[in-house]
């Protein structure tokens, strides 16, 4: 891994701040942020603000790193500085993403006064990082609070290693939590500190691996190391796994031959005026659409697609995430679709991401199993997004929206 830029920036950020870089080439990087954010008592104590903590978040480009859950604002997410968790002290912030040549930004965001300490970035050569911390490394002394969040922004993540140490000291010991895409990984080797991964009562100054195969696919994922006192990470090292798409496979035309020959199967010719534009990195919903695709075997980039297609993730003015099927295939808006996912005995939450993503794919899997003669391949996208109407004999393949549709699912396939 080669340094590439560091920044000590102590800077104190009231709003927002941008810190630009340029990447020279196309490739991995990762990105070392540290800072502090106070409490709400640490500001009244400063007369800065009244019952206001310090917050700050941060965006590469235009990239979010939002909570797992979704539930609150990216303030509170895994990979924010929350000052009521951490009460004046560092958080590291370790963001592992695919950067392509030129010009790019960290955006922050910040509420009251957090503290930008410093920026490093490096670049990573393989698919394979490693990652020896030497600042804020070992953590300053502090109760039960976040540490450091490594960010996988729209990878896959393979396997993970660390080696940690944690000693007993006086009355109290050090502690290491760790919780990957929130799920905490328990400590087998004691009754008291279940959750907390390294445990200094038990290790006393001995070296602890944490080891394990995660296999996980392509998408946002955190890896979340909490802190209590002192301890200290010897090494990190997380294989990403190689990422088998071949370079054509982004190319609009190559993208464009596959979406002909999906009509081609039922003997119809077509032609793209215009090349749709998907966004190259987005993982907004990554999470979501994981769940929902295990859940009713439905592949990821069929519920991407169809979010890109009937709302671009949300962006488009008025619209929001129950909009993903707002026409075309599921119209989850449509009175027939909701009906006809009812008569198959679902019940789901229109309002709420999880359960309209997990309805549409529940409706896609039920799609898949109607016969209809002109497909070889039931499980034909092109099947899948022409067959929402009142009449399910419908054959619409050339409804608006079906081709982009269908270059989304090719663009974001693994």
């Amino acid at each position: 891994m080669e340094k590439m830029r560091k920044d000590n920036l102590n800077k104190t950020i009231e709003t927002k701040f941008v810190y630009n870089f340029d990447v020279l080439e196309q490739g991995l990087y990762l990105i070392e942020i540290i800072a502090s954010a106070r409490s709400w008592w640490q500001n009244l104590i400063g007369f800065n603000s009244f019952f206001n903590d310090d917050d700050l978040a941060v965006k590469i480009d235009n990239v979010e790193f939002p909570k797992l859950n979704n539930r609150r604002g990216l303030f509170d997410g895994e990979a924010a500085w929350n000052g009521n968790n951490l009460k004046g002290l560092s958080k590291t912030d370790v963001i592992i993403v695919n950067l392509s040549k030129g010009n790019h930004a960290l955006n922050f965001l910040a509420d009251q006064s957090p503290i930008v300490k410093s920026v490093n970035i490096f670049k990573n050569e393989k698919e394979k990082v490693t990652y020896a911390p030497t600042e804020n490394n070992p953590s300053q002394g502090g109760n039960r609070r976040q540490w450091m969040t490594i960010v996988l922004a729209n990878l896959s993540l393979k396997n993970i290693s660390i080696k940690a140490t944690a000693t007993k000291k006086e009355f109290d010991d050090e502690d290491i939590k760790i919780i990957i895409d929130g799920k905490i990984k328990t400590n087998n080797d004691t009754k008291w500190h279940k959750n907390w991964y390294w445990c200094g009562r038990i290790l006393r100054g001995q070296e602890k691996d944490f080891s394990q195969d995660l296999n996980f696919p392509k998408g946002l994922h955190y890896i979340e190391l909490w802190a209590d006192k002192t301890p200290e990470i010897k090494n990190l090292m997380i294989n990403l796994g190689k990422d088998d798409q071949k370079p054509e496979e982004k190319n609009p035309e190559y993208i464009i031959k596959q979406v002909q020959d999906l009509y081609r199967e039922i003997g119809q010719e077509i032609e793209f005026s215009k090349v749709p534009s998907p966004l190259e990195v987005f993982n907004k919903y990554d999470k979501e659409t994981g769940v929902a695709s295990n859940e009713f075997s439905i592949e990821p980039a069929i519920l991407k697609a169809t979010i890109a297609q009937e709302s671009s993730f949300g962006n488009v003015i008025g619209h929001d995430y129950r909009y993903i099927g707002e026409s075309g295939l599921m119209g989850l808006e449509k009175k027939n679709s909701i009906a006809q996912l009812a008569k198959l005995g679902y019940t789901f939450n229109y309002n709420g991401v999880q359960d309209v993503i997990r309805a549409s794919a529940a409706y896609y899997k039920w799609l898949i199993s109607i016969e209809l003669g002109i497909f070889k391949d039931t499980r034909n996208p092109l099947k899948l997004y022409t067959q929402y109407s009142k009449d399910l004999k419908a054959r619409n393949t050339k409804a608006p929206g079906i081709k982009e549709f269908l270059y989304y699912y090719f663009y974001y396939k693994q």
